[in-house]
C-alpha cells in the first residue's frame, strides 16, 4: 500500500476575512513552508493559484527567489493552473478561459514544467463541459471535492458533453481529511493510520492520495516524523508527496467512465443558496462580462482597421473581473466587508471598459450628424435603439460590425386596453397582476410573470422555508385578501397600468405595490415590451424592496410535462427533473442557468431567458426564477446585513414561448442579442453606410474576437449538440487560419469542422 500524504492550504482570496486579512495568513504560511523545508529534506507542498504566488513576490521579495528555487526543484508542485479559484457554474465560458489563459503560463514559466493537474477543490460544482475546458489547456488531471453523484469512489474518468475525458480524484473525504497534531507524533500517527484504513477499500493501484491541510492552516512542522511513525507502525509505504506523484503511479489504471454534471450534494455540500445569494452582485458581474467581451470585439474591430488595439488595458480588466468570479465572491457567502471591495473592483473594470468603448467609437467620430450602431455579435441582429433627443433607430445590424443611418422621431400613442402585440405575440394584463400570453391566437401562459413572495430563515448558503403557509403570490393576495391569512393587513395593489405603442416596438408599464400599515414593503415597476420583428418579450423589473427575510420568485406556470435544458459555460445540457436526493447530505433545491433555459415537451415550448439571474427550478409545470433572496447570515455565525438586500434593484430577462423545439427556434441567439449591449457614436466620418468583420453559423455562439500579439483570437462553441462544416463568412484580410488550443498554441490548420458542443479557438494570421 502506498499512501500519498499531501500537505496544502486552501486559499480564499477573501471570504469571512477581507482580502487583506487572508493575505496576511497566506504570507504567514508561505514563509512557514520554507522555514520548514530549510530544516526537512522531505517536506513538499503545493499552490494552486497564481494570485497567491503574485502577493508573495511583492510583499516578500526577499524570499522570492528561494521560493522558486523549490518550486524548480519539485519540492513545491505548481497545481490548478488558475488565476484564482472561480465558481464554475455562475461565470460564463470566457471568464472561466481568461482564469487559465492568464495563469497557467506563467506558472509553467516560474516551474519550468507543465501544469498537469486541475486543482478545483473547493467549486460549489462542476458543469459538464469542464472536461473539455481543462483538456484543451493541457491539463492531464482535474480534482475537486462538491457535486459527484455516483457511487463511492475516489477515482473515474469524467466524460464531458462533447466527449472528451479527463482522470478525475474525487475528494471523497474531503480536501481536509487528515487534522494532524503539531506536537504529537504518536497521535499524528494514528489519527493517519486510521484515515488510510477509512480510505484503504477506495485504493487505486495499492495508491491512497490524502490532504493534510485545509482552509489557511499553517503547514504541519512534524508532518514528516508523523509520516515515518505511522510507516513503522503499519509497514505501509507512506510518504509526504504532491499530487504529481500519486497520478504519475495510478494514471493508466483502468478506472470506471462517469457521465453527468456534477452538481449534487451526496456527499459533500453544493451550497445551492448561493445561486441567489447577493443578486445584485450576480447582475453586475454578467453585465459587465457582456460588456468585456463586446467591448473587446469593437476594439478589435477598430485595429483591423487601422487604430489602436488596447489589449493590455482590456486584460487588466479582466483580471479584475477574474477576482470578483473568485468562487465566495461570485456566490454571494462573504461578509458584508469584501463586497466594498469587489463593487470597486467592478467600477474600475468598468471604468477601463468605458475608456477602451470610447476611444474605439472615437476611431469612428466626425462632424456628420448620423449615428453608427455597433453589433459585437456574429450574427445578424434586428433592434430598435434609443440613440439620442426621443429619436430611435429601427434597423438590422451587420453580423460584428456596423451601420450608419439617422434617427427617427418614435410617436408614442397611448393604447386604451392593457395590452400589447407584435406579429409574434398578444399580452394583456390581468386584474390579478399577472400576464397572459397568446401565440398564434392560442392561449398559451395563464398568470405569467407572477411573484411569489416566499418567508426565508435561512442563510447565504441555504434557502430555509419555515413552511407551505410562507408562501404567497401575488395573483392571489390582490384577487383573494383573505388568502395572506395572519398577513391579510398587508395591501397588495396594482397601480400605473398603462400600455403605449409606436411604429416600432409596443410597451406595457404596470406597478405592484404592497404597504403594511402605511410603510411600502414591496414595489415592482414592470416594464414589457414587444418590438416588430423580434420574436421575444423582454421584461425590465425595478424593485423596491423593504421585507427582509424574503425572497422574490418569478413564475411562468405552464402546462407542459416534458425536459428541461440549460446553457451552461460553453454548453448546453439536459436539466434531470427528478433527483433521488433520499439519502444525500443535502438535498437537490435549484439549478444554476447561464443565460436561458427551456422547458419543452416535443411540441412546443418555452424559454426564459436572464441577464445574470441564476438560480432556477421547475415545479408541477412552473418555471421559477429567484429574482434576489434576503437573508443576513453567514452560515450560523456571522452578521451580514447588507445581504438583506434593502434597497433598490433592477433586472432584465425575457420569456420566449415557442412551438417544436429550442434548437428550431434560435433560443440561443435570442438570450444573447437580449444580453450584448450595442453601441452608438453619435457623429461620424467618411464612412461605409455599412461595414462588417464576421459571421458565424446559427449553431456557434461567440465568446472572444480579441487582438493578440500574434493575430487576432476567436473563440466559440457549438449549442445545438451536431456535427458542423462550418461556412463562417469573413470580412478583413489574413493570411493563415489555425486551430489552437485554449492557451492559444498551435494545433493544426482548421478543416472548417465543428464537434457537438465543440469549443473552437482559432487563430488568424494578420498584417499589423
Amino acid at each position: 500500500m502506498k499512501v500519498f500524504v499531501v500537505p496544502h492550504f486552501h486559499y480564499d482570496l477573501e471570504w469571512v476575512r477581507t482580502k487583506e486579512e487572508f493575505a496576511e495568513l497566506t504570507l504567514s504560511n508561505m514563509e512557514k513552508v520554507l522555514e520548514i523545508m530549510r530544516k526537512d529534506g522531505e517536506f513538499k507542498y503545493l499552490f494552486d493559484q497564481l494570485f497567491l504566488l503574485e502577493l508573495f513576490k511583492e510583499r516578500k521579495p526577499e524570499l522570492w527567489n528561494e521560493l522558486l528555487e523549490r518550486i524548480r526543484e519539485g519540492r513545491i508542485e505548481l497545481v490548478g493552473g488558475i488565476y484564482l479559484m472561480p465558481d464554475n457554474l455562475i461565470p460564463g465560458l470566457e471568464t472561466q478561459i481568461r482564469e487559465i489563459l492568464y495563469a497557467k503560463p506563467v506558472m509553467e514559466g516560474l516551474s519550468g514544467k507543465e501544469v498537469k493537474v486541475g486543482w478545483m477543490i473547493d467549486c460549489f460544482g462542476h458543469h459538464s463541459q469542464i472536461p473539455q475546458i481543462f483538456k484543451k489547456a493541457g491539463f492531464e488531471f482535474y480534482t475537486f471535492k462538491r457535486g459527484y453523484r455516483g457511487e463511492k469512489t475516489m477515482n473515474f474518468i469524467w466524460e464531458g458533453l462533447d466527449g472528451s475525458r479527463i482522470f478525475v480524484h474525487y475528494m471523497l473525504f474531503g480536501y481536509d481529511p487528515l487534522w494532524l497534531p503539531h506536537d504529537d507524533v504518536e497521535l499524528g500517527a494514528k489519527i493517519l493510520l486510521e484515515m488510510i484504513e477509512k480510505a484503504k477499500p477506495y485504493a487505486l493501484n495499492d495508491c491512497i492520495m490524502l490532504l493534510a491541510g485545509s482552509d489557511f492552516a499553517p503547514p504541519n512542522p512534524i508532518l514528516s516524523k508523523i509520516v515515518k511513525r505511522a510507516r513503522e507502525l503499519s509497514g505501509y509505504d507512506i510518504r509526504v508527496a504532491t499530487p504529481g506523484e500519486y497520478f504519475e503511479e495510478v494514471k493508466n489504471c483502468e478506472v470506471p467512465v462517469v457521465r453527468d454534471e456534477m452538481v449534487f450534494g451526496r456527499y459533500h455540500p453544493v451550497l445551492p443558496g448561493c445561486r441567489s445569494s447577493r443578486m445584485n452582485i450576480k447582475v453586475k458581474f454578467r453585465k459587465l462580462e457582456f460588456l468585456l467581451q463586446s467591448v473587446e470585439a469593437l476594439n478589435t474591430f477598430v485595429s483591423l482597421k487601422g487604430g489602436k488595439s488596447e489589449e493590455e488595458k482590456l486584460e487588466k480588466a479582466w483580471k479584475l473581473l477574474l477576482m470578483n468570479s473568485f468562487h465566495d465572491t461570485i456566490c454571494g457567502c462573504g461578509i458584508d466587508e469584501i463586497y466594498k471591495e469587489a463593487e470597486e473592483r467592478f467600477r474600475e473594470a468598468e471604468e477601463i471598459a468605458l475608456e477602451v468603448l470610447n476611444s474605439s467609437l472615437g476611431f469612428f467620430s466626425g462632424n456628420k450628424e448620423k449615428f453608427l450602431l455597433f453589433n459585437p455579435l456574429p450574427w445578424k441582429r434586428r433592434e430598435v435603439i434609443e440613440v439620442a433627443d426621443g429619436k430611435v433607430v429601427s434597423a438590422e445590424l451587420p453580423p460584428l460590425g456596423y451601420i450608419v443611418t439617422e434617427g427617427e422621431k418614435e410617436e408614442k400613442v397611448k393604447k386604451g386596453e392593457l395590452e400589447i402585440e407584435n406579429e409574434f405575440f398578444r399580452v394583456r394584463l390581468t386584474e390579478r397582476g399577472t400576464l397572459e400570453v397568446f401565440m398564434d391566437g392560442e392561449l398559451v401562459i395563464k398568470d405569467g410573470n407572477d411573484i411569489e413572495i416566499v418567508s426565508d430563515c435561512g442563510n447565504l448558503y441555504y434557502s430555509r422555508v419555515p413552511g407551505k403557509n410562507y408562501r404567497t403570490r401575488v395573483s392571489e393576495a390582490i384577487s383573494k385578501p383573505e388568502y395572506l391569512r395572519d398577513m391579510n393587513e398587508i395591501g397588495f395593489e396594482v397601480v400605473d397600468a398603462r400600455a403605449e405603442k409606436s411604429e416600432f416596438r409596443e410597451v406595457l408599464r404596470y406597478t405592484i405595490k404592497a404597504e403594511w400599515r402605511g410603510e411600502t414593503l414591496l414595489r415592482l415597476s414592470f416594464e414589457v415590451q414587444l418590438t416588430k420583428g423580434i420574436p421575444r418579450i423582454d421584461f425590465r423589473a425595478k424593485v423596491y424592496f423593504n421585507q427582509p427575510h424574503t425572497d422574490l420568485i418569478v413564475l411562468f406556470p405552464t402546462d407542459i410535462e416534458g425536459k428541461a435544458y440549460a446553457e451552461i459555460p460553453g454548453g448546453v445540457c439536459e436539466v434531470d427533473l427528478d433527483v433521488d436526493d433520499s439519502d444525500w447530505v443535502e438535498k437537490y433545491d435549484n439549478f444554476a442557468v447561464q443565460n436561458w433555459m427551456a422547458y419543452e415537451d416535443g411540441s412546443r415550448g418555452v424559454a426564459v431567458i436572464n441577464l445574470g439571474i441564476p438560480e432556477h427550478r421547475i415545479e408541477e409545470g412552473i418555471i421559477k426564477m429567484t429574482l434576489l433572496r434576503s437573508v443576513d447570515l453567514v452560515s450560523w455565525r456571522r452578521y451580514t446585513p447588507n445581504a438583506l438586500m434593502i434597497g433598490e434593484h433592477e433586472f432584465r430577462y425575457a420569456l420566449v414561448p415557442y412551438k417544436g423545439s429550442w434548437k428550431e427556434n434560435d433560443i440561443p441567439k435570442l438570450a444573447y442579442s437580449h444580453n450584448a449591449p450595442v453601441f452608438v457614436q453619435h457623429g461620424v466620418g467618411e464612412l461605409p453606410e455599412r461595414d462588417w468583420a464576421l459571421e458565424l453559423d446559427d449553431n456557434l455562439v461567440m465568446t472572444a474576437f480579441r487582438k493578440s500579439k500574434e493575430g487576432i483570437v476567436l473563440r466559440f462553441f457549438e449549442t445545438l449538440g451536431k456535427e458542423t462544416k462550418s461556412t463562417m463568412k469573413r470580412n478583413f484580410d489574413y493570411t493563415g487560419v489555425y486551430k489552437v488550443n485554449l492557451l492559444e498554441r498551435p494545433l493544426e490548420e482548421w478543416n472548417f469542422e465543428v464537434k457537438p458542443f465543440e469549443i473552437t479557438t482559432l487563430k488568424f494570421d494578420v498584417q499589423n
